[in-house]
């Protein structure tokens, strides 16, 4: 079990290697939050409260109008 956890933590990029580093955690990491929270637009559209957890397209077709009456949805 122990030599398995060493083996996937030097994949991972967990552990020093003695050659060159390895940025496998760094890019894994990077990538997850550029993906998740980057380029997310759930955050948006909590923020304009627009998220009920639907399609945007169903969202703004049924929310659209209420929104932009409202003043949470501007054209521009």
């Amino acid at each position: 079990m122990a030599s398995s956890l060493q083996t996937l933590q030097t994949f991972f990029g967990l552990n020093s290697s003695a050659t060159q580093p390895s940025l496998t955690a760094t890019y894994i990491t990077f990538h997850f939050i550029f993906a998740y929270a980057g380029i997310s637009t759930r955050p948006w559209k909590a923020h304009y409260k627009l998220d009920h957890q639907v399609s945007p397209r169903q969202d703004l077709t049924k929310y659209g109008p209420k929104g932009i009456q409202s003043q949470n949805i501007s054209l521009n």
